[in-house]
């Protein structure tokens, strides 16, 4: 599926027109036309999921799993690069104060 969040959308856009549908036969008094919204909107709910949501979701899943995610390299050997900086200058320090210590 090329856009898989766009049955998502489409999912929710429909209903919300069967509640602007229900609406309007609530008002006009129109029992056919809210019956019409009601069984279109239980079709709606029972098929809908079934038959493409769940396939969007799950193509959203594996895209969402198989999709690579890039370290940022340079702030990672920056970091290592620190962290070893801090190490040496330790324990030179604790060579120099502990001269029994050098093999």
């Amino acid at each position: 599926m090329a856009t898989p969040s766009l049955s998502l959308k489409l999912s929710h856009s429909l209903k919300t027109c069967v509640h602007i549908l229900r609406g309007q036969a609530l008002r006009r008094k129109d029992k056919d036309l809210q019956e019409d919204a009601d069984n279109f909107e239980k079709l709606l709910e029972s098929e809908w999921s079934h038959c493409v949501s769940h396939r969007s979701l799950n193509s959203l899943s594996a895209s969402k799993f198989n999709k690579v995610k890039l370290l940022s390299l340079a702030d990672e050997l920056d970091k290592l690069r620190k962290f070893v900086l801090v190490k040496v200058s330790s324990s030179v320090k604790l060579l120099e104060e502990q001269p029994e210590l050098q093999a």
